[in-house]
């Protein structure tokens, strides 16, 4: 009767032996497939700080070194704070050539425009002027100063010579005459400097 028994716990031992053996045979395989079969990760990407935009501010140079045009909000303007571009009295910088006069605070400046302007006043023409020549000269009505770009220290009285003059005296008329008109111009040119200069325009066409 022992014998029976001893040998059924060898054999029960046997069998259980048996069982865990193939339990991990056929668990390995499996594991090593989930191995193979899974995704690689992908790599963390690194952090990325996004700075705001930095406004380009008008009349500034950006990064570029290029300047921003302005337009100022008044037909007074300084040549020394103004570029080919920007636009005083609705028209436009073509050039600019502004210094001081070593020695002293005086200052010179051209200021060459493109643009209309219709303006009123009166007109002379000269002849053989001691200064001026043979031009007809326009005097702008003080009304209408407002019209055209200024520089703020000027302080002459405003007119300017047609650089068209054989058009000109076709309206006008001969040498000696004088009257009052309404004239449109365009490629204004400002000259200033401490001694005898005047301003030019082209006489584009006569309203009155």
């Amino acid at each position: 009767m022992e014998k029976k028994v001893f040998g059924l716990f060898i054999i029960i031992l046997l069998l259980i032996g048996y069982t865990s053996q193939a339990t991990q045979n056929i668990q390995a395989p499996s594991n090593r497939a989930n191995e193979h079969g899974q995704k690689a990760k992908p790599p963390a990407l690194p952090s990325v700080q996004i700075n705001p935009e930095q406004p380009i501010i008008v009349g500034e140079e950006d990064d570029q070194g290029t300047s921003s045009k302005k337009e100022t909000g008044s037909h007074l303007f300084d040549p020394l704070k103004i570029a080919a571009g920007d636009t005083v009295a609705g028209m436009k910088v073509l050039s600019v050539e502004a210094s001081t006069v070593p020695g002293s605070n005086q200052q010179t400046a051209t200021v060459r425009f493109s643009g209309e302007a219709t303006i009123s006043g009166e007109y002379t023409c000269h002849n053989n002027d001691e200064l001026l020549g043979s031009v007809i000269a326009f005097t702008v009505d003080d009304q209408e100063h407002h019209q055209l770009p200024r520089i703020t220290y000027d302080e002459r009285k405003l007119w300017f010579v047609f650089s068209n003059h054989d058009e000109a005296a076709k309206v006008f008329g001969s040498p000696g005459s004088r009257g009052r008109a309404t004239v449109v111009i365009n490629d204004y040119i400002i000259r200033y400097a401490p001694t005898d200069t005047y301003n030019e325009a082209r006489l584009l066409k006569v309203i009155k």
